[in-house]
């Protein structure tokens, strides 16, 4: 059986405000031409298919226009999970309409690990791959609510839930495949899992477009939680590609699209599985660049020279300027404006290295949230976004009112115990970034 690994579509992802349908939907005419040039059985899309619970009509219209020509290319089953970003209840909707074309949704986890194991079968009826189609495993679902409980308490109960949920599944797999093995006189079965979780020595990025990771906490799930004996193990969520724990075949895809400019210079890719009864090929299948992202980090007169290379060779990059200078230029933006204008690279953000930065950094370094009044954070945000006096006056206003009515809000939510007990502990420290 030949798999194609995938994950983190993102559909719907924008980058500092632009729309990128553009390349979601250059991405899967790329994948149903690589499904039909590599002769893929099955198509597994570990999560995060869309950016939101709520996509837009747009980002939907991609995504069925997609799985309505998956058969096109001859490839005979699609297994799709749930990610944290995804709704469960929008994704399964569809669901039983979609197992007529060989495709698998899977929302929300089902409450018997056992039921999340699909039976795939070629065109001749006969078994081929076992699979534990497993999403997003969410906290409220793996381990309850208990009250008093602390919050490395909470987390090693999520971990140990995250792992009895996976033994369950995965036995009830090898149970069925050994049955089949039986039943068919020695026949090769491959057993496959999904997850869409962080894995404990995984690697990421602060600025990869990644949302609700548990970087330096415990719930990051060890690798022995997953059987070695699995045939491979499909994971999404971390948005670059990479083995697990040095298992070989157990690995992220990464996502295809680069999301955030943190991530520029890595290759985006798909990963191709060929499984064999004695013999496992797995290699990754480089994803073209639809829009270049690049990021320039220098002073003014550095900055200014590489975007005058860009602009002379016809670049259509987006641009992030990380301007590094001894002295504050309070001109930059209008010099870039006036570059730029009418070329069609553009620049997306422009940021200041804190050590020089006039407007949200001490010159004393780095400040401790809780000695700062909101007020106090918004008027610097605005400085450092070289807002007008003018309308800074009026934003701050604005700001003003607004921290009123939640303060109203608060005071009514305190006469009312349930209310209360429902608040969110806030923060005491944090340092300012």
């Amino acid at each position: 059986m030949k798999i194609l690994h995938s994950s983190d579509w993102h559909i719907g992802h924008t980058l500092c405000g632009k729309k990128r349908y553009p390349e979601f939907s250059a991405f899967l005419s790329w994948l149903l031409e690589t499904l039909s040039r590599e002769q893929v059985d099955l198509l597994i899309v570990a999560g995060d298919i869309f950016d939101s619970s709520t996509p837009g009509s747009q980002a939907q219209t991609l995504y069925y226009d997609f799985l309505s020509a998956v058969k096109t290319t001859g490839c005979r089953h699609v297994i799709l999970v749930a990610g944290n970003h995804d709704s469960p209840s929008l994704l399964e909707a569809p669901a039983e309409l979609l197992k007529d074309m060989g495709i698998h949704v899977v929302g929300e986890s089902p409450e018997q690990p056992p039921d999340t194991v699909i039976l795939l079968r070629n065109q001749e009826g006969e078994e081929e791959a076992v699979v534990c189609g497993i999403p997003y495993l969410r906290e409220t679902r793996m381990r309850g609510m208990l009250p008093g409980e602390s919050l490395r308490d909470k987390q090693a109960r999520l971990l140990q839930g995250i792992r009895q949920y996976y033994q369950e599944a995965t036995a009830a797999a090898f149970a069925l495949r050994e049955e089949i093995c039986q039943q068919k006189g020695g026949r090769y079965v491959p057993v496959i899992a999904t997850g869409h979780l962080f894995v404990r020595g995984g690697y990421c990025h602060d600025e990869d477009g990644m949302r609700e990771l548990y970087v330096g906490t415990l719930a990051q799930v060890a690798c022995d939680a997953f059987p070695v004996a699995l045939d491979y193990l499909a994971l999404g969520h971390l948005h670059r590609e990479q083995i697990v724990g040095r298992t070989e075949h157990f690995r992220y895809s990464g996502a295809p699209l680069t999301l955030g400019f943190g991530d520029v210079g890595q290759t985006r890719a798909v990963t191709l599985v060929d499984l064999e009864r004695d013999q496992r090929k797995i290699c990754s299948l480089p994803v073209p660049e639809f829009q270049s992202l690049l990021r320039i980090r220098g002073d003014t007169d550095a900055v200014l020279a590489e975007l005058h290379l860009l602009i002379a060779a016809g670049s259509r990059a987006w641009v992030e300027i990380e301007y590094t200078g001894e002295f504050w230029n309070y001109d930059l933006r209008d010099q870039l404006a006036e570059l730029t204008e009418g070329h069609e690279l553009e620049i997306l953000r422009i940021r200041y290295d804190r050590g020089h930065h006039p407007g949200l950094f001490s010159q004393g370094g780095a400040e401790e949230l809780s000695a700062l009044a909101p007020a106090d954070v918004f008027s610097r945000c605005l400085l450092a976004h070289q807002v007008s006096e003018e309308d800074r006056v009026l934003l701050e206003a604005c700001f003003g009112d607004i921290l009123l009515s939640i303060d109203e809000e608060d005071g009514s939510a305190d006469e009312d115990p349930l209310a209360q007990a429902q608040k969110p502990e806030l923060p005491t420290g944090g340092v300012v970034h």
